[in-house]
């Protein structure tokens, strides 16, 4: 666990990243042949990784300084995501608003929603970037996770007693589709949890085993073969249940990939992390980086490989932007 501890910079993480926005493109704009990849669940990867890491940070912060500040945090987490945020926002109204017609329609409807955050109101409806819907959850879960967790409850055993009373009241509305997706959270809560579990010393055994570099790739090999079978799996589970058990699958992943294994080697490598740090910005553009394919290239189609791998150069050549010019300065600063 010491070694673990002293980690500062988790570089696979990022390149877990690399491949959960890599998977979201491949749903959104690969076509059928790419549905085979299952694509939408790489959400939920950056659900699980959200939870893992705020709580791993705030559990450092708590033991070197014995409390966190939860202004501090909030002024990170600001920094980090809405600078970012609203340029691209930005850009998709004066986008949306120069095509006009029912994508400005609807569009319109939607900004008050958009701007505050509230991205998953089933009041948006499908207007233009609707795929922001995650970033309505994660902000929530931002604001009341670590209020419930670190101030609420102070002591580990508190913690435990808060964690249970979030399960059952997510499990008491498991199947309720509204503003909240109360399923939804339920995931990050499971990287929330990892991250409680991993910081402990008795914990941190439980998961040791793996860190280890075979068993690293064992649990890699086993986490692509259940991505391949997931087609198959939602039809009895449903996608409700899926999504939670899929969850589960990346929380044994993460300590896996944190040894020194070849899982960790390979999502460490230069482009991983390359992409990874500019999965948010990515993730966000990747709209309207389709937009100026379907503009400028129309040959490559509107859906299928061609169309997913010329979205993603020009998204991340956007995203690589947004993150030197605006993200990185911005994080920087809010740090400060």
């Amino acid at each position: 666990i010491e070694q673990f501890k002293e980690i500062k910079y988790f570089e696979s993480l990022d390149g877990l990243r690399a491949l959960a926005v890599l998977m979201v493109i491949s749903w959104h704009y690969g076509g059928a042949d790419a549905h085979g990849l299952t694509g939408w669940l790489g959400v939920h990867v950056f659900f699980v990784l959200s939870g893992f890491l705020i709580t791993t940070l705030l559990l450092r912060e708590n033991d070197s300084h014995g409390s966190i500040s939860l202004r501090n945090f909030y002024v990170r987490r600001i920094f980090r995501i809405m600078p970012v945020y609203y340029v691209v926002f930005a850009l998709v109204i004066w986008k949306t608003h120069a095509i006009g017609g029912d994508d400005w329609i609807s569009l319109k409807r939607a900004i008050p929603f958009y701007a505050t955050f509230f991205n998953e109101s089933p009041a948006t409806g499908w207007a233009p970037w609707k795929l922001t819907w995650t970033m309505g959850i994660e902000w929530k879960f931002y604001m009341a996770w670590p209020l419930l967790t670190f101030v609420i409850a102070r002591t580990a055993s508190a913690r435990i007693l808060v964690v249970a009373a979030l399960i059952l009241a997510i499990a008491a509305a498991w199947s309720t589709r509204n503003l909240f997706y109360p399923y939804t959270y339920s995931v990050l809560v499971q990287g929330g949890v990892l991250g409680l579990i991993m910081n402990s010393r008795r914990g941190f055994t439980l998961f040791a085993n793996l860190t280890r570099p075979a068993v690293s790739v064992v649990v890699m090999l086993a986490f692509i073969g259940i991505q391949t079978q997931i087609s198959k799996v939602a039809l009895t589970l449903g996608d409700i249940n899926l999504q939670n058990l899929y969850g589960l699958a990346v929380v044994v992943l993460i300590p896996a990939i944190l040894g020194n294994g070849l899982p960790q080697r390979i999502l460490s490598s230069a482009p991983f992390v390359f992409i990874g740090r500019r999965s948010f910005s990515l993730y966000l553009v990747q709209e309207l980086a389709w937009q100026a394919v379907q503009r400028w290239t129309p040959w490559v189609g509107v859906h299928g490989w061609a169309a997913m791998g010329a979205t993603t150069v020009v998204g991340l050549g956007m995203a690589a932007v947004l993150f030197r010019k605006v993200g990185r300065p911005r994080i920087a600063f809010g740090r400060r």
